[in-house]
């Protein structure tokens, strides 16, 4: 609206008084007009016209063309872009109709980027150099490598093999595999599925139906395999069904038939059709992709649904890596019943993927390390601080080698983890025995026994064993009282000479005389014949895990090679996938001269209780620095007292003898590390233990005084407050926002960020220097 003498006039009233002023000439009106456009019209150039569709501004711009293009023919100059005529027809509408696709992003390719700026976030893929315009982007710029590379570059890379793009999660290879790692985890009726029943269940059953239910394969037992009564079905994580099924294969039937899924000639098309759909949103560039496969007719094109998400592994895991008989890891998981864990575990398989990791890694050579380093991480499924971290061991590394000149012989590495603020068990213990008091074990639980659990406030390590046990001696069987449990003790089922394991599944609760006189034999021995059945009972019900029960049937003079086995791993390796990925990469950058060592944290934690090494955080960081030479320490003597059983804690040592674990009768293998023994190196004579000589070496380093330590350097930019002005009854003490506005009356700032300053006297060489030290802390 106008306004006169400082009175807001409506449009008409506005007009009027103009009139009253003007003569009726043209020029009057070309003022009037320009008036009403200044004062009623948005100007183009304000965030106001952007509520404005694009295409109204295109519409009124054709209509200029149309009027004026007898005075000036340029403007209506055709769109060079035929494909985009129908949409703009003239060069200029391009101009206001062009928008740069959200899958191409900036217009400059990741390498110009990082020539130009060192940043390296474009992902845009050419096909020409040269300018880019709306009327030649299609020329010079590769919409569907650019949309590939935009999707992936937000999705992970295999878990194993460092670089390797994953598979689509509903990938033909990857259902299969999820499908095929899942039944060889199946039990039924407490034994593992055979081969030849795994085979048919997926075949009668996942082949032909996109959910599979326990109901299902229970029928499919009775009516197929003979079966009396249904089967009982366990190892799955959802217990009414399976958690995976081969959903595309069923939709690719009905839309190829199968001639052309069991075509060998046709399976990468397959995969390629899966990938382009779960890459490409725009259905556009989907279909215009798939034209490239000559085979594919149009209704089927039209046919092919969008898939999502992405899987944890690569094709070249699952497939391409094949074991001396020339069998891939998804070959091994069809005509097997191990599951994906314990096929990839085989010695050909591991040494494959370290083979193929260091190669990758090679690639940029020895003066490139940080560089190749960098580009490993980038796209390494692991978390940030991960990734800090693993960049902190290799600038050590490298510091190191920079000071003694030459690539270190060992690197000892543990993957210690930062004190829990609020620790807590996942799970209640009271109501965990409560909730198996109600279901598994409600037949052989009385009345006084749930009692005596409901009334307990806090259950202790005795109370868990007490209950868990029935209240009865697992020795001998009878019944202990409750009130006298200070005569009971918590005694390890296999003794600590010959394994170290302080788990609950290691411990049950006897009398203290039972326990004194079974010396260091095992419960089978002594009570095995009068005790195994109750023992069973336990675990049948619920109440103990089956490791425990393993660990009651077992006596160490009779263990078999299998069993031996899983003794060393439960004891010596490392399973950290962090701890993975620094050894692959350290491994590789450092090549086969330099051994890398992985120490489970449970090693050094055992050297400090069995020596009274106390760790306290609160004091300092100097404990970090003593858990990193316990970690040197235990790994080379692990590396000299036992050679051949280093394929279990070297990284890339395959050299498994038959022998080396024969006459092997004990676990712990900190065990001998004792202040009256001497232990030598029976091949140098080197010695790697004094006995009291080295318990005191070792806490002569614990007790240093002073340590080294690095803290990391930062600046703190940004505004010296919050800029949130609170109102004057706000609670605490407020800053005033000028030094003229006190707070009672106008508020003030909170959240100060205080700087300090030092001057710092320096004595050089060049005599006494004076600097300014200046720092920020956040409060």
């Amino acid at each position: 609206m106008g306004k006169t003498n400082d009175k807001v006039l409506d449009k008409g009233e506005f007009y009027k008084q103009i009139q009253k002023n003007l003569d009726k000439s043209e020029d009057a009106m070309k003022i009037v007009n320009e008036i009403e456009l200044d004062q009623f019209m948005p100007k183009q150039h304000t965030s106001q016209n952007g509520v404005i569709p694009h295409q109204l501004h295109q519409k009124e711009l054709d209509e200029i063309i149309e009027n004026q293009k007898q005075y000036y023919p340029f403007l209506a100059e055709p769109n060079p872009n035929e494909k985009r005529k129908p949409h703009a027809q003239f060069k200029l509408d391009e101009l206001i109709a062009f928008k740069i696709p959200y899958y191409v992003g900036p217009l400059i390719t990741k390498e110009e980027q990082q020539a130009q700026s060192g940043a390296k976030f474009a992902w845009m893929k050419r096909k020409q150099d040269g300018a880019i315009t709306p009327w030649n982007f299609d020329e010079k710029v590769d919409r569907m490598a650019s949309a590939n590379e935009f999707i992936r570059r937000m999705t992970t890379k295999d878990t194993y093999l460092l670089g390797e793009d994953v598979l689509p999660d509903e990938s033909l290879i990857y259902q299969k595999f999820k499908v095929l790692n899942e039944l060889n985890n199946v039990k039924v009726n407490d034994k593992k599925l055979t081969v030849a029943d795994k085979q048919d269940i997926f075949n009668d059953l996942f082949k032909k139906q996109k959910t599979v239910s326990v109901s299902k394969l229970q029928k499919y037992f009775v009516t197929e395999k003979h079966y009396l009564t249904e089967p009982m079905i366990k190892g799955l994580s959802d217990t009414k069904k399976f958690s995976n099924s081969l959903s595309t294969y069923i939709d690719f039937e009905k839309i190829f038939g199968n001639e052309i899924l069991t075509d060998q000639n046709k399976q990468n098309d397959l995969e390629k059709i899966i990938e382009w759909s779960t890459i490409f949103e725009d259905r556009k560039i989907f279909e215009d992709k798939l034209h490239e496969i000559e085979w594919l007719t149009e209704k089927q094109i039209k046919a092919i649904r969008r898939y999502r998400g992405w899987g944890r592994l690569s094709k070249k895991l699952l497939v391409d890596l094949r074991n001396n008989e020339g069998k891939s890891i998804l070959d091994e998981l069809w005509r097997t019943n191990d599951n994906f864990m314990q096929v990839q575990a085989r010695e050909e398989f591991t040494k494959s993927i370290v083979k193929a990791n260091q190669k990758l890694m090679n690639l940029g050579g020895a003066a490139s390390v940080q560089n190749t380093v960098e580009s490993t991480l980038e796209d390494a499924c692991t978390s940030p601080q991960n990734k800090k971290a693993i960049r902190q061991v290799i600038k050590v590394v490298e510091d190191i080698i920079k000071a003694v000149g030459y690539a270190p012989e060992k690197i000892t590495i543990e993957f210690t983890r930062g004190a829990d603020k609020n620790p807590r068990r996942t799970q209640n213990r009271q109501k965990q025995i409560m909730e198996v008091y109600k279901t598994a074990a409600k037949e052989i639980v009385d009345a006084t026994l749930k009692g005596q659990l409901e009334n307990e406030e806090k259950l202790t390590d005795k109370l868990y064993l007490y209950f868990t046990q029935l209240g009865k001696d697992i020795c001998s069987g009878e019944t202990i009282n409750i009130d006298q449990l200070n005569n009971y003790d918590i005694d390890h089922i296999l003794p600590q000479a010959f394994i170290k394991d302080d788990s609950l599944d290691n411990r049950v609760l006897t009398s203290r005389a039972l326990n004194n006189g079974k010396s260091d034999s095992v419960p089978v021995k002594q009570f095995g014949a009068n005790m195994k059945s109750f023992w069973m009972r336990l675990q049948a019900h619920g109440l103990i895990s089956k490791r425990k029960l393993n660990n009651l049937m077992t006596d160490p003079d009779s263990i078999g090679k299998y069993t031996m086995q899983g003794f060393v791993r439960r004891q010596l390796v490392e399973t950290s996938q962090v701890i993975k990925l620094t050894a692959n990469i350290l491994g590789a950058v450092y090549g086969e001269n330099t051994d890398i060592v992985e120490i489970p944290a449970k090693l050094t934690h055992q050297m400090r209780e069995k020596f009274n090494l106390y760790k306290v955080r609160e004091v300092n960081d100097y404990h970090h620095a003593f858990d990193a030479y316990l970690t040197t320490f235990v790994g080379n003597y692990l590396f000299k007292r036992y050679p051949k059983l280093r394929p279990y804690f070297v990284y890339g040592d395959f050299k498994m003898t038959d022998n080396a674990l024969k006459g092997m009768r004990r676990f712990n293998f900190l065990h001998d590390l004792k202040d009256d023994e001497e232990l030598v190196d029976n091949e140098t004579g080197e010695v790697l233990w004094e006995g009291q000589k080295s318990i005191e070496e070792l806490k002569k380093i614990y007790g240093y005084k002073f340590m080294l330590t690095t803290h990391e350097a930062y600046t703190q930019h940004g505004p010296m407050f919050k800029q949130t002005v609170y109102s004057s009854d706000t609670p605490g003490n407020l800053i005033k926002i000028k030094n003229n506005k006190p707070t009672e009356i106008y508020g003030g700032y909170t959240s100060n960020n205080d700087a300090y300053m030092a001057i710092v006297r320096i004595k050089a060489k060049k005599g006494i220097l004076i600097r300014l030290s200046e720092y920020l802390e956040k409060k």
